[in-house]
Order: C-alpha cells, then sequence, then structure tokens
C-alpha cells in the first residue's frame, strides 16, 4: 500500500510543478492499480493533497455495485474520517444521474509504453 501513497504524492508534485507527462503517468498507475484493499488509502491521501480527479476517481471505485458492500464492511472503512464516510454515502445514494464527472481526464498511450519512455528519458 506504500506504493499507492508514494504515487499519490509524486502526483502532487507532479501537479504543483507542471510536470505533465508524469502526472499522466502517475494518473494510469493508479487508475491500474487501485483496489478494494487500497482505495480508501489513495481516497484519504487525494482528498489530503486536494488531488480531485484521483478523489473522484476513487470515489467512483468504491459506490460501484460490485465494490461498494466489501469496501463499507471492511476495518478500514470503520477507520476513515468521518466527512470521507458521509461523502461516500451520499455518494452512494445519488441517483446516477446525478454523480459529478471528473474533470481530470488523459488520452492514454499506453502505460507500460509510457514507464518505458519516462525512465528511458529520466536516467
Amino acid at each position: 500500500m506504500k506504493e499507492v501513497y508514494i504515487t499519490v504524492v509524486t502526483e502532487a508534485w507532479a501537479f504543483q510543478f507542471h510536470m505533465r507527462r508524469l502526472e499522466q503517468l502517475c494518473v494510469q498507475y493508479l487508475e491500474a492499480t487501485i483496489n478494494h484493499q487500497n482505495v480508501l488509502e489513495a481516497l484519504h491521501n487525494a482528498s489530503h493533497l486536494n488531488l480531485f480527479f484521483i478523489k473522484e476517481f476513487c470515489l467512483k471505485f468504491i459506490v460501484k455495485e460490485t465494490n461498494y458492500n466489501q469496501i463499507v464492511m471492511s476495518k478500514d472503512f470503520e477507520k476513515l474520517e468521518q466527512p470521507l464516510m458521509v461523502e461516500i454515502i451520499r455518494r452512494r445514494q445519488q441517483t446516477p444521474q446525478a454523480r459529478p464527472q471528473a474533470e481530470h481526464q488523459f488520452e492514454s498511450t499506453g502505460g507500460c509504453y509510457d514507464i518505458e519512455v519516462f525512465s528511458c528519458t529520466n536516467q
């Protein structure tokens, strides 16, 4: 789960310093690795770092029919701070048409290729 934290923090730096390519790589990595065990940590970190698009991605993942019960019944959910709990529960109660859309979208050129290019150009 440390990888998720490191990636979210790196994303925050990339955003702050206008490193668009690194920002894209972080988002692609998170989208590929978010799961039932780490989504609440990613949500917490994104919320505290004001990364709306990652927070939105996590919220959408959590409230999906196939994910919601398993995540909400977990021990990690019990430890989640109250404002985020409330946001999850309210989001789940909204109709699908009323749920906000993520504002941040990237063109995907293929995560593996992107990571190879990034590591080759930054050695």
